[in-house]
């Protein structure tokens, strides 16, 4: 950041009596002090934002405890349909699996169908 000379003399005052070596220690002092003014308006702001965000949403802690919670109660909502349809999903699956229908494959019905029978 490069201040004119005539930004430097309102700022800090007449820089004919420091010399050309001073203008150049004035606008690092000028660069500090930009660079300090903005870290303090930072942090000013960061205290405001984090006592803002204390204030309507709580600390850490609450947050945490209230995800725990709701992330309890969301499982609690998925077990409660698993149990209350366990043994149903059981019966149906032994079902399937043991009633058992020999049919012929559809494919070797269609070859039969357009080929002739199958002949080994």
């Amino acid at each position: 950041m490069k201040l004119s000379k005539n930004r430097l003399v309102m700022l800090l005052g007449p820089t004919d009596i420091l010399g050309d070596d001073a203008t150049l220690e004035q606008e690092r002092v000028m660069v500090m002090l930009t660079k300090i003014s903005r870290n303090y308006i930072n942090s000013a702001l960061f205290y405001y934002f984090e006592g803002f965000k204390q204030q309507y949403l709580g600390n850490k802690e609450d947050i945490e405890s209230k995800i725990r919670r709701d992330t309890e109660d969301q499982t609690n909502g998925i077990k409660q349909p698993v149990v209350s349809n366990k043994q149903a999903v059981i019966v149906r699956l032994l079902q399937l699996v043991c009633d058992i229908k020999p049919e012929l494959h559809h494919n070797l019905t269609l070859q039969k169908k357009f080929h002739g029978p199958f002949v080994v």
